[in-house]
C-alpha cells in the first residue's frame, strides 16, 4: 500500500513568456509579459481539456476587432468536469479582459 509521500502529486515551476501583438495594425515592439506557474506532471495517462471563445467587436468606421482566447488543460479522466469549469472561467475572465482593452482603445489607434 502506498505511503503518503508517495501518492503527493508532484508539481514543477515553469516560467512562461507571453509574446502578442495586434494583427493589422503597425504597433511596433510585441508586448510581452513573464509568469511563473505551477506545472502538474502526469504518472499516469491522462486527457485534456479544450476551450475556445471567440468574438467579433465592431469597432466603428467600418473596422473590426476579432478576439479569441483558448486554453488547453492536460487532467485524469476522473477531473474533466473540473478542468472544464477552470478553463471556461479561465477563457471567459481574459476574453472579458481583452473587450474591455480594445474597448478603452476604441478612439485611438492600436
Amino acid at each position: 500500500m502506498p505511503n503518503d509521500k508517495s501518492e503527493k502529486k508532484e508539481q514543477a515551476r515553469l516560467t512562461v513568456v507571453k509574446q502578442f501583438r495586434v494583427s493589422g495594425k503597425d504597433i511596433g515592439t510585441p508586448t510581452t509579459t513573464d509568469e511563473t506557474i505551477d506545472v502538474r506532471t502526469f504518472n499516469a495517462p491522462h486527457a485534456q481539456v479544450n476551450v475556445e471563445y471567440g468574438l467579433t467587436l465592431n469597432m466603428g468606421n467600418y473596422e473590426t476587432a476579432r478576439l479569441t482566447v483558448g486554453v488547453s488543460v492536460p487532467c485524469y479522466v476522473e477531473e474533466i468536469d473540473d478542468a472544464h469549469r477552470f478553463a471556461a472561467g479561465w477563457v471567459e475572465k481574459r476574453l472579458s479582459e481583452q473587450i474591455d482593452a480594445v474597448r478603452s482603445k476604441k478612439s485611438s489607434p492600436f
